[in-house]
């Protein structure tokens, strides 16, 4: 039995690589993502694209004799560019965090870290504690001079 996806390729999902190699990988997550609707609302759409994101990730702890090039996928990340929400996901960590880029203020000194916490991000953050939802405000207290964008 083939299946067809949306743009119109066929593919027999018992012929799906299985291996962790990142072709395998990819041919996966091709496959599934184009059967995801694109008309869904944005809460399905992210999480359609976690779970073949998910599907395709390497589990932490695994390592391959012979094949130092495949590793543990320590974290995923989903852009929104329509809304401009960036989400994500560490591996060690049972929470997706969202964050509203149009929230950030990216002036010259405009995130000045107060007290002796020293400099922190989101991901080490996410990676340290258990957050969830939208998180500028937990996360933000960064930046000691100005970000510069190319």
């Amino acid at each position: 039995m083939c299946i067809q996806s949306r743009d119109g390729a066929s593919l027999d999902p018992h012929l799906l690589p299985g291996t962790g190699r990142a072709a395998d990988r990819f041919v996966r997550a091709s496959y599934y993502s184009g059967l995801l609707a694109k008309d869904g609302d944005a809460p399905t759409s992210l999480a359609g694209l976690f779970s073949v994101i998910r599907n395709v990730s390497v589990p932490t702890g695994i390592a391959t004799p012979g094949e130092p090039n495949i590793s543990s996928t320590l974290w995923r990340t989903v852009a929104d560019q329509k809304n401009l929400i960036y989400y994500f996901e560490s591996a060690h960590t049972p929470n997706t965090v969202g964050t509203d880029l149009k929230k950030f203020d990216l002036s010259a000194g405009a995130y000045q870290e107060a007290g002796a916490h020293g400099q922190r991000d989101l991901f080490r953050r996410g990676l340290g504690s258990i957050q969830a939802g939208r998180s500028v405000q937990a996360a933000l207290k960064t930046c000691s001079s100005e970000f510069r964008i190319s």
